[in-house]
């Protein structure tokens, strides 16, 4: 995956009357009806890491409540070239109980900003003793990244929004 471009179509997790239907966009048909959002979100994110591409959450309006995208920090040329890191926190996902550690660069040249998602399985989900998470836990999701304005960091992490320094 060297750019969008040659990204896989994207995956979206969206209700309906008989649960959670997981799809990859452009495709008529689901690749599964799950009974709880857990489930579909779980397989959902799993077809987005798998394949490299963004992830969607929605509501029942259609509005994306998440979207994560997915990719391998190898893909990259590092993280300099997302420019300089400017805040990190680790925050609680209050929908799943899981861990994020989010990181924040700017880049000035180009005016960009990214943020980098690392996300672990609530505590129930873990498994102990595995390095990498502070408390311990491999990641279930990491590696993710998204370029964003200004005001959607503000929006979106707000937490990671406070600890901004540049």
């Amino acid at each position: 995956m060297a750019d969008n471009e040659s990204r896989e179509k994207p995956a979206h997790v969206a209700p309906r009357q008989d649960g959670w239907v997981v799809m990859r966009e452009g495709n008529k048909k689901a690749s599964a009806v799950h009974p709880t959002r857990h489930q579909a979100e779980e397989h959902g994110r799993s077809i987005a890491r798998d394949h490299g591409t963004d992830f969607y959450l929605h509501d029942n309006d259609g509005k994306v409540l998440v979207h994560d995208i997915y990719g391998s920090r190898h893909e990259h040329e590092g993280e300099e070239a997302y420019g300089q890191k400017v805040g990190e926190v680790t925050v609680s996902r209050p929908d799943t109980g899981a861990v994020q550690r989010q990181v924040a660069y700017h880049d000035e040249k180009s005016g960009t900003w990214t943020v980098e998602v690392h996300t672990y399985p609530p505590l129930d989900e873990s498994i102990a003793g595995i390095s990498g998470d502070p408390m311990g836990r491999a990641p279930t999701e990491s590696d993710t990244y998204e370029r964003l304005s200004p005001d959607d960091l503000r929006r979106l992490h707000p937490e990671l929004w406070e600890k901004v320094k540049f």
